[in-house]
């Protein structure tokens, strides 16, 4: 979690500004969300993001 947080902190305001947030959460409040997550949307998510790396246009 703390490797998320710092490695967001340059971009937050405009990574927080893409779900309509000013503020990350906390880190204790993402764990809960990640934990409730279905395992198997997160490998698909992840799949996804991993074969947009480098694509100039990740939403197809």
């Amino acid at each position: 979690m703390a490797d998320f947080f710092q490695s967001v902190a340059p971009v937050k305001e405009v990574f927080m500004s893409v779900w309509g947030r000013s503020r990350c959460p906390s880190a204790s409040s993402l764990s809960r969300f990640l934990a409730a997550v279905n395992p198997e949307a997160v490998g698909l998510v992840s799949d996804r993001a991993s074969s947009n790396r480098g694509n100039s246009n990740p939403v197809d």
